[in-house]
């Protein structure tokens, strides 16, 4: 193969990543909406980018925020992407969490009522070594999700340190 040159970067990104200590845990799929959505409501339209998602990597779970910026803007990205958790955290309330975890809820049981559908799901839980069966647990965990669980669970991962990476142009 051709060697690869360095990639251009004409932004400044910026990430924070922390594992999810159990699998499929059903309250990160929670937090990554809740964090997207405040991420979203964040970006400003060609100067900053922010994001959250759930990285698979070796079978386990990362939450990520991420976020661009071009260099005017740079250094505003910090306090975005590190601010972003305890902006969450302090908004949090019951309904805005039930309502997310009945989204998710119905878009998985949606998902998993056609073959297709249902054998992707299966087949992810197996390529992470669980049993099929974890998608029932994980769907009645969804039905009683709280808010002190979301609450504990964001404590956690402040708790820990993440794994932080910038890419500077």
């Amino acid at each position: 193969p051709a060697p690869r040159g360095a990639p251009e970067t004409i932004r400044h990104w910026m990430a924070e990543a922390w594992p999810i200590e159990r699998p499929r845990d059903p309250r990160a799929l929670v937090a990554v909406a809740l964090l997207g959505e405040a991420a979203r409501a964040r970006s400003s339209a060609g100067t900053i980018d922010l994001g959250a998602e759930l990285w698979e990597v070796d079978g386990r779970w990362f939450l990520v925020v991420s976020g661009a910026a071009y260099p005017a803007q740079a250094r505003t990205l910090r306090p975005l992407v590190e601010g972003l958790i305890p902006d969450v955290v302090g908004s949090l309330n019951s309904e805005t969490i039930a309502q997310e975890a009945r989204r998710i809820h119905r878009d998985l049981t949606y998902q998993a009522a056609t073959p297709m559908g249902l054998a992707r799901l299966v087949g992810e839980a197996q390529e992470s070594d669980l049993a099929p069966e974890v998608l029932t647990s994980f769907l009645g965990e969804l039905e009683i999700l709280e808010s002190t669980d979301l609450s504990r669970f964001f404590e956690r991962l402040r708790q820990g340190t993440p794994i932080r990476e910038e890419i500077r142009p």
